[in-house]
């Protein structure tokens, strides 16, 4: 995502309008399908865990599997559902939506928008560490109920702040993705603990990409959308949300220490 960023606000200083709508915009795409070669390699020499192995057999013999995580683990579903709506609107927000909804909407400067975004995207690395191990020593729940209450607090205010300043940008970018730090931290612990090993796979991969595809895949429609109507309305939309996974982590057993069934 840094590199991504960085490209983006070296291309934008390097690159006119005409060169980056007939050649530029094709550079991010050709380096990401390098980089999904990569990924491809790496994952194949992973090796699973001794608790998967143990149950892959059990795993295979499931009837209906998906039909399945309804009937015995609603609650699991639900809560995966809950945090993953705002933890996906977070990404997409800061990560994708907000970049041309500044140039277009507040009339910031793209190569300004590309520099904050790559500071904001610097510290959210920086802090991945520090925030996990902060939820070691506190709790997975307390941290999840930070993030999704202080997103719902800050983030239509953090709206006023896009701009044409790059002052403004660096605020809105560094708190907003700092913040979110307190989930993609914990987020494959947070998700993995919600499902036993048999259904783990399934569990999260179905019910988590539907809501990023719902919720995320929207994103950059509705701030447009919603833009048209009001500057503030999508940012009012992402603080329900918010308030909405707070609710839902409200309900998260705490499982700090406690060990994958």
């Amino acid at each position: 995502m840094l590199v991504a960023t960085v490209l983006g606000f070296v291309l934008a200083r390097a690159l006119d309008k005409a060169q980056l709508a007939s050649w530029g915009w094709r550079l991010p795409f050709l380096l990401g399908g390098v980089f999904g070669l990569v990924g491809l390699w790496l994952r194949r020499s992973l090796a699973e865990t001794e608790l998967f192995e143990q149950t892959k057999t059990k795993a295979r013999k499931l009837e209906r599997p998906l039909l399945t995580t309804l009937t015995h683990h609603p609650k699991a579903v639900g809560r995966l559902v809950g945090f993953t709506m705002l933890s996906t609107l977070c990404y997409y927000t800061f990560f994708s939506a907000l970049t041309s909804f500044a140039v277009k909407n507040r009339h910031a400067d793209a190569g300004a928008v590309f520099l904050a975004l790559s500071v904001g995207t610097a510290l959210f690395i920086a802090l991945q560490y520090p925030m996990g191990a902060l939820a070691d020593r506190v709790g997975r729940k307390p941290q999840l109920l930070v993030w999704s209450g202080a997103t719902a607090v800050v983030v239509v205010p953090l709206s006023t702040l896009l701009g044409p300043g790059v002052g403004g940008l660096l605020v809105v970018f560094c708190v907003g993705l700092g913040l979110y730090t307190a989930m993609t931290s914990i987020a494959p612990a947070i998700m993995s603990e919600l499902f036993p090993t048999e259904l783990r796979g399934l569990g999260i991969g179905a019910w988590y990409n539907l809501t990023v595809a719902i919720f995320g895949g929207t994103a950059p429609l509705l701030i447009t959308l919603f833009g048209a109507v009001s500057q503030t309305l999508y940012f009012w939309y992402v603080a329900v949300a918010a308030a909405i996974a707070f609710a839902v982590i409200l309900t998260l057993p705490e499982t700090k220490g406690s060990e994958l069934r």
